[in-house]
């Protein structure tokens, strides 16, 4: 899903020049930021995952406009971090391809992370299994960038992280929310 949305959120980006992207953007009703946000939020039933998932686009956006010219990212509202990610995907030069395999890696790299450090894995295990999970994931990236109307992107569902996520929020120790 996450890699779906950067690569059509990148796909969009580029067809607009970067002096005209906010106002075409459009970040009323009907503007392709919010039509995009409304397909990410239909995806996401987690109220906790949606709210993670602004949390780091917020973030991203913060950086992003840091970092490359303001044009691209004015009058953009922090949303989802994969659309975020799609369009400063774009800003760098970027593909939606290469939009997809930063968000398919991501949603790998992150966990493999935690792992070594809430888990203590051996580090150097975790990375050899990355490593094998390479064509699973360029497979993945791969696919999400097919997807040419918005309404055709996945709706993958996993109910149990869904309720774990509800559930972790009212934990008295939380060490992360993704």
């Amino acid at each position: 899903l996450t890699a779906a949305l950067a690569a059509a959120a990148c796909r969009h980006a580029e067809t607009l020049p970067p002096q005209t992207l906010p106002p075409e953007a459009g970040t009323g009703p009907g503007g392709w930021w919010d039509a995009l946000v409304v397909e990410a939020e239909a995806r996401m039933p987690s109220p906790a995952q949606r709210a993670a998932s602004v949390a780091q686009g917020k973030a991203l956006l913060r950086a992003a406009r840091a970092t490359w010219p303001a044009t691209v990212f004015d009058g953009l509202p922090a949303t989802h971090h994969p659309i975020v990610l799609g369009v400063a995907a774009f800003a760098a030069g970027g593909t939606p391809e290469q939009a997809a395999a930063i968000a398919a890696y991501g949603s790998v790299t992150g966990p493999a992370s935690a792992a070594v450090r809430l888990l203590g894995l051996d580090p150097l295990l975790v990375h050899r299994a990355l490593g094998d999970l390479a064509p699973q994931v360029d497979a993945v990236a791969a696919e999400a960038c097919e997807f040419k109307d918005w309404a055709d992107i996945p709706a993958a569902s996993a109910p149990l992280l869904d309720i774990l996520a509800e559930l972790h929020l009212q934990s008295d120790l939380r060490l992360f929310e993704s």
